[in-house]
């Protein structure tokens, strides 16, 4: 594919009018040719956004929800199987 034929492509791309830069980076390109670094460059940019303590509060928010839904599914359970004892 030539520069131009990218270009063309890139003109009828829908996406097209959300880009707010001047250039794009096909980033399948980057993992051809790049593999490593384009890990490197993934792993840097998570960890300078990622927050250790709020990851630990949603877990335990998140562990707490699977708890209540576990025990909420006994209870109606069990109101199921009182209610097919009545028949």
């Amino acid at each position: 594919m030539t520069n131009l034929d990218w270009l063309a492509k890139l003109e009828r791309d829908p996406r097209n009018k959300n880009y707010t830069l001047d250039y794009v980076v096909e980033l399948d390109s980057l993992i051809a040719y790049v593999p490593t670094e384009f890990k490197e460059l993934l792993l840097e940019a998570i960890d300078e956004l990622w927050d250790q303590d709020i990851y630990d509060d949603l877990r335990e928010q998140a562990e707490q929800i699977n708890d209540n839904l576990a025990e909420y599914l006994e209870q109606i359970k069990e109101k199921a199987k009182a209610k097919m004892r009545e028949f």
